[in-house]
């Protein structure tokens, strides 16, 4: 009986170190800051579970710890307001920052345009139909340009 009363001592122990160890450990850890060097683009689809979509940000860098990400989600934040979509992160970001654009959600659209420049076409033509397209405005479209990198 006493090595029982023991080993659920020592199991409490260990319980509350662990609670001890996340309640001030993973808050600090959501807004440790790192920088993505590329952009990175997740999909969250829905109906997703939090493990899988937690190891698409690790695998593609946007955090740095899925099951930390995971824990922190599942005791500090609500997943069920996480919203479907897809999302793009580059430079420094931090787990909050990430679960801050998904419930918000801020998407990430893809901008294609395609647009045909008939021969002869002066600059100013090319910009004037730009922004006709409602590509910028002519200042922007002016500045980009004159873009020497560009």
């Amino acid at each position: 009986m006493k090595s029982i009363a023991k080993l659920l001592l020592l199991l409490v122990i260990i319980g509350s170190g662990f609670g001890t160890w996340m309640y001030f450990h993973l808050p600090e850890w959501a807004m440790k800051s790192h920088t993505i060097s590329d952009a990175a683009v997740v999909k969250l689809a829905k109906g997703v579970r939090l493990t899988d979509f937690a190891t698409d940000l690790e695998q593609i860098g946007v955090v740095d710890s899925a099951w930390r990400f995971r824990l922190w989600v599942r005791f500090f934040k609500d997943y069920s307001r996480f919203q479907a979509g897809q999302y793009r992160f580059e430079g420094v970001v931090t787990p909050a920052l990430v679960v801050e654009t998904i419930q918000s959600g801020k998407t990430y659209e893809p901008f294609e345009l395609q647009f045909v420049i008939p021969e002869g076409f002066t600059l100013r033509q090319v910009i004037e139909r730009l922004e006709a397209h409602n590509v910028g405005t002519k200042a922007e479209l002016w500045a980009i340009a004159k873009d020497k990198e560009l």
